[in-house]
C-alpha cells in the first residue's frame, strides 16, 4: 500500500496519471419493469468496511463503474472514461462499494 501511495504521488508531481487496471465493469443494480428503472441507490464507502465513514453522496444505475480493487467484500470503483452528462467527471475515485450492491456490465459501457 505504501508503494502505491509513493508511485501515486510520484506520478502526480511528474504531470502524468499513473495507469490503473481495470478488473471489471459494474454499474448499481437495478430492475426494470416495461420502459421503466427503478433505481436502487447505494452508499460509497471511504474503505472496505461496513464501518467506514460513508460519503456524501450515493449512486445508482445507470452510471458505469471501474472497478480498481477488491477487498473482501467490497470492490474500489472509479468513473468510466466517457462520461459526457454525469455528475462525476472521467476517472473520478469514488470510494468503495459493497460488491453485492453491484451488477455486471459489458467492458464497452465503462469505456
Amino acid at each position: 500500500m505504501r508503494a502505491l501511495v509513493a508511485a501515486l504521488i510520484l506520478a502526480a508531481g511528474t504531470g502524468f496519471a499513473p495507469r490503473v487496471e481495470h478488473l471489471d465493469c459494474v454499474t448499481p443494480k437495478a430492475t426494470v419493469t416495461g420502459t421503466v428503472l427503478h433505481r436502487t441507490w447505494i452508499n460509497v464507502y471511504t474503505k472496505p468496511s461496513p464501518r467506514a465513514t460513508v460519503m456524501s453522496y450515493t449512486i445508482a444505475s445507470p452510471l458505469p463503474l471501474w472497478v480498481i480493487g477488491r477487498s473482501g467484500s467490497f470492490l474500489h470503483v472509479t468513473t468510466g472514461d466517457d462520461l459526457p452528462n454525469w455528475p462525476f467527471k472521467p476517472r473520478t475515485d469514488l470510494g468503495w462499494v459493497r460488491a453485492s450492491d453491484v451488477a455486471g456490465q459489458a467492458i464497452r459501457n465503462c469505456t
